[in-house]
């Protein structure tokens, strides 16, 4: 990559000190990155991952957003690039703590948390908890990974359309139902369309009485 190049044009002293999975760069943080790499790859066939800004991502973590800004500037970044960049890391750190926690954690709470990562941020989460050497959190966070994996190609059987076919009116519910269907089908909680249709159902009855309660007929 072309931009990766382009990093000695970053001050360096305006650079903070490595964080700790970047340290050692050559040793142990790329056996780190490198093994995020390959169980994201293993758990989400499909992903195609730039490692230079899992580099990047990890070092803007522990950066200041000017920091970060004018690193994007320099290394003319593309836009989904600065994206991961600015914000990846910050959003890696609060799901970690949520991912490797002791409490239970639903399939659909996995799926949302992780929902709108990139590939890179999957890897650079993986590299931190395997940089921080914690044998139970990193295969708690695999198994996560894996779930989510096939998590992802799940869909609902139900569409927009079926819902106004079925009386409800639309309008940000059906991003609210269709959601909660999703979670439901991630949850193991429903598995057919006819599961869906109940659940909707009983959104629409719900729906309606709010409706009754704003207008003073409940």
């Amino acid at each position: 990559m072309r931009a990766i190049a382009r990093l000695g044009a970053v001050e360096v002293a305006s650079l903070p000190p490595p964080p700790s999975v970047l340290h050692d760069e050559g040793e142990a943080s790329g056996h780190c990155r490198s093994q995020g790499a390959r169980l994201v790859g293993a758990s989400i066939p499909d992903s195609v991952i730039d490692r230079p800004i899992v580099y990047l991502m990890a070092l803007s973590s522990e950066s200041s957003p000017v920091v970060v800004a004018a690193m994007i500037r320099r290394l003319a970044l593309s836009r989904e690039q600065a994206k991961n960049v600015s914000a990846g890391g910050r959003l890696v750190d609060r799901a970690l703590k949520r991912l490797t926690h002791k409490g239970t954690v639903r399939p659909s709470q996995v799926y949302r948390l992780l929902v709108d990562f990139s590939d890179e941020a999957l890897v650079l989460l993986l590299a931190k908890q395997v940089s921080a050497q914690h044998g139970v959190r990193v295969s708690l966070l695999k198994r996560h990974l894996v779930a989510y994996g096939k998590n992802r190609a799940i869909k609902t059987a139900l569409t927009g359309r079926d819902l106004q076919a079925m009386g409800l009116k639309p309008g940000p519910q059906y991003k609210t139902i269709l959601g909660e269907l999703l979670d439901a089908r991630i949850d193991g909680m429903i598995t057919t369309e006819a599961d869906e249709r109940v659940l909707c159902s009983e959104a629409a009855r719900s729906a309606a009485r709010c409706r009754l309660i704003q207008r003073g007929d409940g």
